[in-house]
C-alpha cells in the first residue's frame, strides 16, 4: 500500500517576496493541481452531479480547461527559463533531467500554435471571431436540441455542444475534419508528460534553496 505524507511548510519562506523565481514555481503549483482536476474530470465514466447536460459536455468542458492550463504552464516555462537563478540551478542538473526538460521545452514549443488555436477556439477565450467563423460555415442541415425543464437547474443548452464542435472545427473543410480532431487530440496526448515535469522544477527549485530541511 502506498503511503502519503502530509507535512506543513512555511509559505512566506518557499515564496518571498519580490522573487521572480518564487513567483514561476508558485504558478506553475497552481496550474499543475489545474491540470490534475481537468485529467481527472475528463476521463472519469461518471460524475453525477456535472453529468446533467451530458457526458460528453463535461469531458469537453475539461478538456477546454485543460487545453488553457497547458498554455499557461508553456508560457511560465518560458519565463522561468528568462530567471539567473534558475538558469543556474538548471545547469547544476544531472544530464537525464536536463534532457527531459529540454525536450518537453521544445515540444511545448514546436506544438505553440496549435495549442494557441485550440486555447482560441475552445478555452478561456472564446473569441468573436471563431464564433462567427463557425456560425458563418455551419451547414445549413445541421440540428440540435435545447431542454427546457420546469426549472433553470433542470434546462439544458444541448445545442452548446454542437457550437463547440463548430467552433473547433471552423475554417475545416468537412471532408478534413476527423483527421483535424485527431491531430489535436494527438497533439495535446503528447504534452501531458508536462504534468510530471512541474513536479522536478519544483523538487531543483526546493533542493537548490534547502526547503526540505
Amino acid at each position: 500500500m502506498s503511503r502519503i505524507y502530509i507535512r506543513q511548510i512555511n509559505l512566506r519562506r518557499w515564496f518571498p517576496p519580490n522573487d521572480r523565481y518564487a513567483a514561476c514555481i508558485a504558478r506553475l503549483c497552481i496550474l499543475r493541481e489545474d491540470f490534475a482536476v481537468e485529467m481527472s474530470g475528463l476521463h472519469a465514466v461518471s460524475i453525477k452531479k456535472l453529468d446533467a447536460h451530458s457526458v460528453v459536455w463535461r469531458r469537453m468542458y475539461f478538456w477546454r480547461n485543460l487545453v488553457k492550463t497547458l498554455w499557461e504552464i508553456r508560457k511560465t516555462i518560458d519565463t522561468l527559463n528568462t530567471v539567473p537563478e534558475f538558469r543556474r540551478v538548471f545547469k547544476a542538473q544531472p544530464a537525464a533531467i536536463r534532457r527531459k526538460f529540454e525536450a518537453m521545452v521544445k515540444k511545448l514549443a514546436k506544438d505553440q500554435n496549435l495549442v494557441q488555436k485550440m486555447r482560441d477556439s475552445l478555452g478561456g477565450h472564446v473569441l468573436q471571431h471563431i464564433v462567427e467563423q463557425a456560425l458563418d460555415d455551419m451547414p445549413t442541415g445541421r440540428f440540435a436540441y435545447i431542454e427546457a425543464g420546469r426549472t433553470l437547474k433542470k434546462t439544458h443548452y444541448r445545442f452548446a455542444g454542437d457550437l463547440v464542435a463548430e467552433m473547433f472545427l471552423a475554417g475545416v473543410p468537412e471532408p478534413q475534419q476527423q483527421a483535424e480532431i485527431e491531430r489535436h487530440f494527438r497533439t495535446i496526448a503528447g504534452l501531458l508528460p508536462v504534468f510530471s515535469l512541474t513536479d522536478t522544477i519544483l523538487t531543483m527549485y526546493a533542493d537548490a534553496r534547502k526547503l526540505a530541511d
